[in-house]
């Protein structure tokens, strides 16, 4: 797997939405600013896949709805061993599958628990449960996974849409197409999907599950977030989060919509690469930390304070937050920054590229760093790319440093 050394920058995003009708056959359509790259839980790499997934498959358990406890989902239960190692679920036996070219609805049982999480092992870009050893099928309803080592938030890993279990019929049926013909035990079922414009689904009337409350639901991708306020604002979609700072006090003035603000467990950040060029070496790194004033920059991107200042990747939504982080964050110190890169045989100053993608926002957290980055010696050259092909840049390891969120 790559590492990258993560400079945590700005959280805390806003949430605006329509009021929808009190009836069970309502319609709701969500604007969102990025487009999602794929339909199989094994191959997302993208916050916007992970979010439209979630409508169709499910995992083994589950955060509650205020993301501070894990309750079970497709599992009623587990236990652990006392080294910590050998986990063991017991799935419910009344969860199935939606109904599929390749099966008509059957049970969700171990055998596809194994064979979901040997897939992502084997063919994800990301491995999100590399710290698997073994998976053992007990019985129909029985699975034990053993871990290489004891990993506390391994539980944690099973709530990631990556970790979705899916019918090996419909996986191995349709191919390369599964990505269109998706296929999962949650509440909804994918009707249209077309790329770049909006991705609708259909309540799933035989759900295993509680029945959804809303019965059609659209997402709606508008990549210029100024747009998507216009199209909040105007109606044409209900509900959205992605509402840039400096839009909030007119989006907050509308009497149609309301506004709420919540506990962010958003993050925007600074990737750097640890596997080629100059920021391999940790005296780069160390040098650019300091270098970067993430209090100016929360300041520049998030004015209405709609954003504040992180010191690590977990932000203050989170149940796993520290507020005490903040005291081993590196501080700002750009005459320091100097000098270590100066000890680091970089006393010429370094070239180095950022990737972002089309989002304003980190645009604008690249440039502000490109400016501050210039006062230490450092040539940081920004280029934007749109979603699909950031997303591939990013991947491949080929940016200096990138610019991401979730």
């Amino acid at each position: 797997m790559r590492k990258y050394l993560v400079t945590a920058v700005l959280l805390v995003l806003l949430s605006f939405s329509m009021i929808a009708a009190d009836k069970y056959d309502s319609e709701l359509v969500v604007g969102t600013d990025q487009n999602p790259t794929t339909m199989d839980p094994a191959m997302y790499q993208d916050l916007a896949s992970s979010q439209v997934m979630r409508n169709i498959f499910e995992t083994l358990v589950a955060y509650t709805s205020d993301v501070q406890e894990i309750k079970p989902l497709i599992a009623e239960s587990w236990t652990v061993s006392d080294d910590l190692k050998v986990w063991t679920f017991k799935l419910r036996e009344n969860v199935f599958f939606q109904k599929g070219k390749f099966q008509d609805g059957r049970n969700v049982t171990a055998e596809d628990v194994k064979y979901s999480f040997d897939r992502e092992m084997e063919i994800s870009p990301m491995v999100r449960i590399y710290m698997i050893d073994t998976i053992e099928v007990v019985d129909t309803y029985t699975v034990k996974i053993t871990l290489q080592y004891p990993y506390a938030p391994f539980l944690t890993v099973l709530t990631d849409i990556g970790a979705a279990i899916v019918p090996k019929e419909e996986v191995e049926g349709w191919g390369d197409d599964f990505v269109l013909h998706p296929i999962g035990s949650g509440p909804y079922v994918l009707k249209e999907w077309v790329k770049d414009d909006h991705m609708s689904f259909e309540r799933y009337e035989e759900y295993w599950g509680e029945k959804p409350y809303v019965k059609k639901l659209t997402y709606k991708f508008i990549p210029d977030k100024a747009v998507l306020t216009l199209a909040l604002l105007s109606g044409q979609v209900d509900i959205t989060s992605d509402i840039l700072d400096q839009d909030i006090p007119k989006v907050t003035a509308n009497p149609n919509v309301e506004a709420v603000m919540v506990g962010g467990n958003n993050i925007y950040a600074a990737y750097m690469n640890a596997t080629k060029g100059p920021t391999t070496d940790p005296k780069v790194r160390e040098a650019i930390f300091k270098a970067v004033d993430v209090t100016q920059i929360a300041k520049v991107i998030f004015p209405n304070e709609s954003g504040v200042p992180a010191y690590g990747p977990i932000p203050p939504g989170s149940w796993a937050y520290n507020p005490d982080v903040q005291d081993f964050y590196t501080p700002y110190d750009p005459e320091g920054a100097k000098q270590i890169l100066k000890d680091a045989g970089y006393s010429d100053g370094l070239k180095l590229k950022m990737y972002t993608s089309d989002d304003p926002n980190r645009r604008k957290m690249a440039i502000v760093m490109q400016s501050m980055l210039k006062q230490v010696g450092i040539d940081l050259e920004v280029i934007s790319l749109e979603w699909g092909s950031f997303i591939e840049v990013s991947a491949n390891g080929e940016a200096d440093i990138y610019a991401i969120g979730w």
